[in-house]
């Protein structure tokens, strides 16, 4: 990290910005032990109809995961047989908060690239195995770590930081990284400093810039600038037009949109924030009526975690292709390779990408 005057004048220094490990969310660790984790995943496995080859294969992956003493651990946005597999299902900051107190000795992570790097990042002492090496992220990949070094040259005053969906060389680029509801917290003093005419020329709003952009919290609350060109595709695709209609229709809904929408569906919502922000505050409101607008796989959790609360059908389908790519016979695949290649050679292996 660079020495910074704005940094400097944050009210909070960011060695305080840990993160946060209580939440709502951590009341579904299961602490039952591993066989009846086991157990139970498989029976729910059998509810859902899978083929029996498929159900072999998830018994020896659950098996091999204790043999290696590795913790599953998958994204909201994973197909549904793969997260009943997990030790831990979350959002990119919960699976932060999770691996940072993990005992286990390998991470076998059910996501994309970009969250492999950043756990991996957290806990360099931990092997973290991502069973689809091709599971990438087009927002993540919206910009690249050459366009940074050219972008400081023109505007070396300028305090870049890394969103969360950052990928590992852009972080490494920026002044400091996001994955902390204490370090969004951070942002916001800083961003809250351009009010402040002592400190305006330090520096100028548009050259605090989050990259690739901020999905943590509501973009439109922190004064920052914007990369050119930096964007999710599977949220923006959302229309506000649709999206009222379903407001309209369901009047009493609590509306909870994903900070990576566009801001005219931010602005028609009671709550904007990343998956792990929106399933924490629908936890808080276990009796309320919901419309989620955010990748497919958060409602499907939600439903099964808040049985009272009732979320609203509609025709807005928010599906990111990539996230879905892994399945069961992948988390077996990965094991069984890192199990080999840890037999016949037993050197480390940070971030394997085994297929």
């Amino acid at each position: 990290m660079k020495e910074s005057p704005v940094l400097k004048s944050a009210a909070q220094p960011l060695a305080a910005a840990t993160p946060d490990f209580r939440t709502a969310s951590d009341f579904f660790d299961d602490a039952s032990s591993p066989a009846e984790k086991a157990r139970r995943a498989l029976s729910k496995l059998k509810s859902r109809h899978l083929s029996a080859r498929r159900l072999e294969q998830a018994e020896k992956t659950l098996s091999l995961a204790r043999t290696l003493d590795a913790e599953i651990l998958a994204h909201f946005y994973q197909r549904q047989e793969v997260k009943i597999l997990a030790d831990f299902v979350g959002g990119s900051v919960g699976l932060s908060r999770r691996i940072a107190n993990s005992k286990a000795r390998i991470i076998l992570l059910c996501g994309v690239d970009f969250l492999a790097q950043l756990l991996q990042k957290i806990r360099p002492d931990l092997t973290v195995l991502i069973p689809r090496a091709d599971a990438g992220c087009p927002f993540s990949q919206t910009v690249q770590a050459e366009e940074i070094v050219a972008y400081r040259r023109k505007r070396p005053k300028s305090l870049l930081v890394a969103d969360v969906k950052a990928s590992g060389p852009v972080r490494e680029l920026c002044d400091f990284s996001l994955s902390s509801s204490a370090e969004l917290d951070f942002l916001r003093q800083i961003s809250a400093t351009f009010s402040d005419e002592a400190k305006r020329d330090t520096i100028a709003p548009e050259d605090l810039i989050v990259l690739p952009a901020l999905s943590m919290g509501d973009p439109d609350k922190v004064t920052h600038g914007s990369w050119p060109g930096a964007f999710c595709q599977v949220h923006r695709q959302v229309e506000a037009e649709r999206l009222r209609e379903v407001i309209e229709a369901h009047p009493s809904a609590k509306v909870a949109v994903n900070a990576l929408c566009e801001s005219s569906v931010r602005r028609m919502a009671d709550f904007v924030g990343d998956s792990q922000a929106i399933h924490d505050w629908c936890l808080e409101r276990p009796d309320e009526e919901f419309v989620i607008i955010c990748e497919d796989g958060l409602t499907e959790t939600l439903q099964e975690r808040l049985p009272r609360a009732r979320f609203v059908e509609t025709n807005i389908e928010v599906f990111c292709p990539n996230m879905k790519l892994t399945n069961i016979k992948d988390l077996l695949f990965s094991l069984e390779a890192f199990q080999l290649g840890e037999r016949s050679a037993p050197a480390e292996m940070p971030l394997a990408e085994a297929r």
